[in-house]
């Protein structure tokens, strides 16, 4: 049997990294993109190198490891920046990921869930059988990144501002998960949802 590929989105705090957890509980197999990007930064000499060279030595531990909430702040603010940073890490960050779906594949995996912030932004929609974004209103997006992230209300809005437009998200989407109520109620509707992976 082919496993059903599936690619998972949504803005910053919508709660997409809560809907792939519920997943996983299920049976999916779960790639996540964003601690892909992390673990290539930090095993890929070459990526922190291009880093470095691009932004400056300032955001490199004398460890050698990355400033990584320095240099978010840094690039955040500004779209050029974070283009060029996309640019030198998203390479690697796909190879990892292609790597990853194909082992899963071949480990006989049915159902393969990449959960990635960037999906519509870097144009990999369609790989997927089918692309999930997971939706929430601004203010309950705003209140779980500042409990999880301890961001100003200014990085929020860089970090916000910087993704695609979520209702531009929600259109292009095959199915759309409303995030607004209880980790109950998500639970229920992910489960439901999870059940058609296998009509």
């Amino acid at each position: 049997m082919r496993s059903v590929l599936i690619g998972l989105t949504g803005g910053i705090g919508c709660g997409k990294t809560e809907v792939a957890k519920i997943f996983q509980q299920l049976g999916a197999k779960i790639i996540d993109a964003d601690e892909i990007g992390k673990t290539v930064v930090e095993t890929q000499p070459e990526v922190l190198q291009e880093i470095a060279m691009a932004f400056g030595q300032q955001f490199v531990n004398s460890d050698g490891t990355l400033k990584r909430k320095e240099l978010g702040a840094f690039v955040f603010a500004d779209e050029e920046k974070k283009r060029q940073l996309n640019r030198i890490v998203h390479p690697h960050l796909f190879n990892r990921v292609r790597h990853e779906i194909e082992a899963a594949q071949s480990a006989g995996n049915e159902i393969i869930v990449v959960d990635a912030a960037l999906i519509y932004e870097t144009g990999i929609e369609n790989i997927f059988d089918k692309v999930i974004v997971v939706n929430a209103d601004l203010k309950n997006r705003i209140a779980r990144i500042k409990q999880r992230d301890q961001l100003t209300d200014d990085e929020i809005s860089h970090r916000i501002a910087s993704q695609m437009p979520l209702d531009e998200k929600v259109r292009r989407a095959n199915i759309v998960i409303s995030n607004n109520g209880s980790v109950e109620s998500l639970k229920e509707v992910a489960e439901n949802i999870f059940r058609t992976f296998f009509d």
